[in-house]
């Protein structure tokens, strides 16, 4: 059922360490984008149109980061610069490539798609513990629990 499911899919493709060289920001962080690699994951410039609002998002065992995030962030944080936003967000989606990776393809659709349904979708299931981003919010040993993966 682990392949059906891509569950050990996604743990063994997790398991290669990933160039980020090419990523278009890497210059603006090249510690945090050769960390991520050397975490097997793939961060990659999507075009604005594929996130609602511009927000990253994650697929699998790659951080998806729109190519205006960074304008998008400096309207409401205006000081804020180019290289503390790559800092910050990319340790920040990491949690989801880890729940890919416990629940593969199907589960982590079936979870993150269900959350929305039952709690809304935005920022609604931030809040809401056992959801896909109540990391973010209402559980933070969740996220402590899921970085603990990437630890050498």
């Amino acid at each position: 059922m682990g392949l059906l499911t891509g569950k050990n899919l996604m743990n063994l493709i997790g398991k290669i360490p990933r160039d980020n060289k090419s990523w278009e920001f890497y210059d603006l962080v090249p510690e945090v984008a050769d960390r991520a690699g050397k975490a097997g994951i793939k961060l990659r410039t999507i075009p604005d149109w594929m996130s609602d609002s511009a927000r990253p998002f994650v697929l699998g065992n790659s951080i998806m980061i729109p190519k205006g995030y960074i304008k998008e962030v400096q309207k409401i944080h205006p000081y804020a610069s180019p290289e503390d936003i790559m800092k910050y967000i990319i340790p920040e989606e990491m949690p989801h490539v880890a729940q890919y990776r416990e629940e593969g393809l199907l589960g982590f659709l079936g979870k993150h798609l269900g959350g929305l349904l039952e709690h809304g979708g935005d920022l609604a299931t931030y809040d809401v513990k056992g959801t896909h981003e109540s990391y973010h919010h209402a559980d933070p040993s969740e996220r402590e629990r899921l970085m603990e993966t990437f630890k050498e």
